[in-house]
């Protein structure tokens, strides 16, 4: 008889396949008499016999687990051909007809009630639905690589790290310290080093396509195992996922996870990057660190700029479109080609924050690439018309380390955009903006700029026309940008700048 309140099947075609080993890792402490032949079993279900049910299967009967005790299960396994079957046994090895059906037959030791072996499958398969519904909700909506590693962090239990094909750290585990070496090192820095890549002897495309196994040493000296699993979506490398063995060792159930696992992470990344946005990931992360002000060492911020294949001496401009990213997802893929295209295809789309930004570049010789007028006009004519939106663009920047100077610029740009559009009705009654310069916006700032921060009004500054103002100061010894400094300085009082 079956348990009370354990339910005699539970089959579901959405489930994902589990494997045997996933069920045996769950089932660690039943001891198993007899293993199949071929334990590649996939099941999205159970159900217990003998029993009067007679559930509509929605999957094959080879994807069911039967579960039954020894003595009934000899006279049913016939009757479910090519079935897998989980049997319970009172003796200390598996009975002789189990061996007959040895290729889809496990045996287990009845050394626990049956009622508690009964229990616990359920449990396994109660807790696979929830982790992979909420996998999928991740993966297919709203969710991060973050996300996903936290949601999985009761089933992995071991440190994992997940780093893109340029090497850079997309996320880890953030519930436990790193546990060896090269683990803080990759959280320290942000990406693999070369020496690093050497030591877990991956140094090129071949060898990103086959899991790896290092040998490492935690924190205290012992001995850790650390394994490299490429994440490949659609034939294309995405990166890999590290997984250092500080809780549980590695086992084939646990292997069986991880496919999974970074199976989710390919569909997260198709559609995150390639669906919705198409961009490139490792510039996406880069440009986002930089806006967030992450540490970065002078190694990681050069290998990064090569990537981006800018010239020995970059000028920057940086444009901010405000639109709703969600509700234009069936428009997003020619909104980001038609971005893409803009200065003439120098131009780096990414998105923060659930804005679209571009990051356009040139050569620093050329003046006239990123003049006001050059730019509202490709940017206007060329997206913001045709899409029906707008957009925030910053002042020319020469350091690509102070994007997120020239992100607060864009940003202010849109935000004083009623100011702007007021000022404008005035001048010229019948056009209608859609890009908004932050010299445009800058008396305004001014005026509101009383708590910013001296950092951003150096760059504002250096980058405006007060550079003119500084540079008559020095040919003709006059002290016009002190006195501005100073008024801003004493909160735009006069009483005070006077003094």
């Amino acid at each position: 008889m079956k348990s009370s309140g354990t339910p005699s099947f539970w089959i579901s075609s959405s489930f994902p396949r589990a494997t045997l080993s996933m069920l045996l890792d769950f089932l660690h402490d039943i001891t198993v008499l007899q293993q199949p032949d071929n334990p590649m079993w996939y099941l999205r279900g159970f159900f217990i016999l003998p029993s009067d049910a007679k559930p509509t299967y929605s999957v094959p009967n080879s994807q069911i687990l039967f579960i039954t005790r020894s003595r009934e299960g000899k006279d049913l396994i016939d009757q479910y051909p090519g079935s897998p079957f989980f049997i319970v046994h009172d003796g200390d090895a598996a009975p002789d007809w189990a061996k007959n059906y040895s290729d889809r037959v496990m045996v287990v030791k009845k050394d626990r009630a049956y009622s508690y072996i009964l229990f616990h499958i359920q449990e396994f398969f109660l807790n696979m639905m929830f982790w992979a519904r909420r996998m999928e909700e991740l993966a297919n909506h709203k969710g991060t690589l973050q996300d996903l590693i936290d949601a999985s962090s009761d089933i992995l239990e071991n440190f994992v790290a997940i780093t893109d094909n340029t090497n850079s750290l997309l996320a880890y585990s953030k519930d436990s310290k790193a546990p060896d070496k090269i683990s803080r090192m990759l959280v320290d820095n942000g990406f693999y080093t070369e020496k690093m890549l050497t030591a877990l002897q991956i140094s090129n495309s071949a060898d990103r396509n086959t899991i790896k196994l290092l040998k490492t040493k935690d924190n205290d000296g012992n001995p850790l195992e650390t394994y490299i699993f490429p994440i490949r979506h659609d034939g294309v490398n995405l990166g890999m996922c590290l997984m250092t063995c500080n809780k549980i060792q590695m086992s084939d159930g646990l292997r069986d996870y991880m496919r999974l696992f970074i199976d989710w992470i390919g569909r997260l990344y198709d559609r995150k990057w390639r669906v919705e946005l198409e961009m490139k990931s490792p510039m996406n992360t880069f440009l986002i660190n930089l806006i967030d002000g992450n540490p970065m060492s002078e190694e990681y911020l050069d290998s990064q700029k090569k990537t981006l294949g800018l010239p020995e001496k970059p000028q920057f401009k940086l444009v901010l479109f405000k639109a709703d990213v969600g509700a234009l997802t069936a428009e997003m893929q020619p909104l980001t080609n038609a971005v893409k295209m803009l200065n003439s295809g120098g131009s780096i789309p990414f998105r923060y924050s659930g804005d679209l930004l571009n990051l356009m570049f040139a050569d620093d010789s050329d003046d006239g690439t990123f003049s006001i007028m050059t730019v509202n006009e490709d940017v206007s004519n060329n997206v913001c018309n045709k899409f029906g939106i707008y957009a925030g663009t910053s002042q020319v920047f020469q350091n690509i380390e102070d994007l997120d100077m020239a992100y607060r610029q864009a940003l202010l740009a849109c935000q004083y955009k009623s100011a702007i559009d007021a000022e404008n009705s005035i001048i010229q009654s019948n056009s209608q903006k859609t890009v908004y310069a932050f010299e445009d916006a800058l008396i305004y700032y001014l005026i509101d700029s009383k708590s910013d921060t001296d950092k951003f009004k150096g760059f504002t500054f250096s980058h405006s026309f007060l550079d003119k103002v500084i540079e008559r100061d020095r040919k003709n010894g006059s002290n016009d940008f002190a006195l501005i400094w100073v008024y801003l300085s004493c909160d735009c009082n006069i009483s005070m700048t006077a003094k």
